[in-house]
């Protein structure tokens, strides 16, 4: 990931957006069931690691790894409080890539299962009925 030594992520200077490798990483991060699960439970807000550990039914030290590497890509951010360390997302760009994730899952559902055929163009006409034989 593109980040300065203190961490602040570096955006494209012509087109104010992150370099392509960041989207990358972005994407790597959240290519796990466990770390989307996790975005999701903190859109009903901030949950501590104890919390986490017990909704999702997985080690604490799985927790806290899956918790480090969506906060190395910036959707998330930690705050401590004595022994707790609290999570919570990081603004509306974590809101916005679940969001996008959501809507993905939806329109894939709605399409064919891979190997599937479709009716169309192969055994039918354009509305999707299937051919009628001419003997019919």
């Amino acid at each position: 990931m593109s980040a300065t030594r203190d961490g602040d992520r570096r955006l494209d200077a012509a087109t104010h957006e992150l370099p392509f490798e960041d989207a990358a990483d972005l994407l790597r991060a959240l290519a796990h069931p466990v770390r989307l699960r996790i975005i999701d439970l903190l859109q009903n807000g901030e949950l501590c690691v104890k919390g986490l550990e017990a909704l999702l039914g997985v080690s604490q030290s799985s927790v806290s790894q899956h918790l480090s590497r969506l906060r190395y890509v910036g959707l998330i951010e930690s705050e401590r409080r004595g022994h707790l360390v609290c999570y919570r997302l990081a603004g509306p760009k974590a809101r916005a890539v679940l969001e996008a994730a959501a809507e993905g899952l939806v329109s894939m559902q709605e399409k064919p299962a891979r190997g599937a055929k479709s009716l169309v163009g192969e055994a039918g006409d354009s509305d999707g009925e299937p051919a009628r034989r001419s003997d019919e």
